[in-house]
């Protein structure tokens, strides 16, 4: 997958919304005290309730509807800092890998 480098926070989420969409799970979004988001592949949606609050957390599911992680984001820094935290394993590691190698690109 080709993704720009992103320069902004709403980019840098899209690009990793689009990251999560591609290897086929689905993404609900807790705004801190909901989940206005659930089990979606709608990138605007998810987008849009993610960022609608400064520290969002997504939870990741595969086809087969079990978790497969969690990503904390926390808006309002660089954008290749969006990402606080995720879940410490290998499916997570590389999602948060190749959002990473975004950040490299010219």
């Amino acid at each position: 997958m080709r993704l720009t480098k992103p320069s902004n926070d709403q980019e840098a989420l899209q690009a990793l919304v689009t990251i999560i969409i591609a290897q086929d799970y689905s993404i609900s979004v807790n705004d801190g005290g909901d989940w206005p988001v659930k089990r979606s592949t709608d990138i605007p949606e998810i987008c849009e309730a993610a960022s609608a609050v400064s520290e969002a957390l997504l939870r990741l599911r595969g086809g087969d509807g079990a978790t497969a992680g969690m990503i904390d984001l926390v808006f309002g820094n660089a954008p290749d800092e969006l990402i606080s935290d995720h879940t410490d394993n290998p499916a997570m590691t590389a999602i948060f890998d190749e959002f990473q190698r975004c950040f490299s690109r010219e």
